[in-house]
């Protein structure tokens, strides 16, 4: 598995990316976040492929967003993390999340902290996250549909 910040040639493998009504609820759709890439210079897409297959998929914004979570001027909130429904259950978002460290070092040494929230409903994901070495410092803030549990990696 390796992981590939988004260009316009895979727009189409996006395009055909599936999330099922649930995870729609909780995340946004990779095409939705690849145009605020195209735009943006600070929001970067990330593709990541099993051998030719599209099969996890999240978003590293640089923007002030992060500071909702973190006062950590040199950090990355991880936004709009998925598996496409077709591949779960395969390791394949542990997978993504294992190899994140590297990839951030490797594209963004000036990093010291990678943050996110997750919706406090979403217990599959977050149990994710935490068996993947994110902290809760017990943080909690609210969100568009409910309480978010903020969690961080430090690099």
């Amino acid at each position: 598995m390796f992981l590939v910040e988004y260009e316009k040639r895979f727009e189409k493998i996006v395009s055909k990316y599936l999330l099922n009504d649930e995870m729609k609820y909780f995340t946004g759709l990779p095409i939705e976040s690849t145009k605020i890439s195209e735009v943006n210079s600070k929001y970067h897409s990330i593709l990541c492929f099993s051998s030719t297959k599209l099969v996890t998929f999240f978003a590293l914004d640089e923007g002030n967003d992060k500071f909702n979570y973190t006062s950590e001027k040199d950090s990355l909130l991880l936004r709009s993390f998925s598996t496409d429904f077709r591949y779960l259950r395969n390791g394949y978002g542990k997978e993504a999340l294992r190899l994140l460290p590297d990839f951030v070092n490797d594209n963004y040494p000036f990093i010291k902290e990678i943050v996110l929230a997750v919706n406090s409903k979403n217990k599959p994901a977050y149990s994710l996250y935490v068996h993947s070495n994110f902290i809760d410092n017990n943080t909690r803030v609210d969100g568009k549909k409910g309480e978010l549990i903020v969690l961080s990696y430090k690099m």
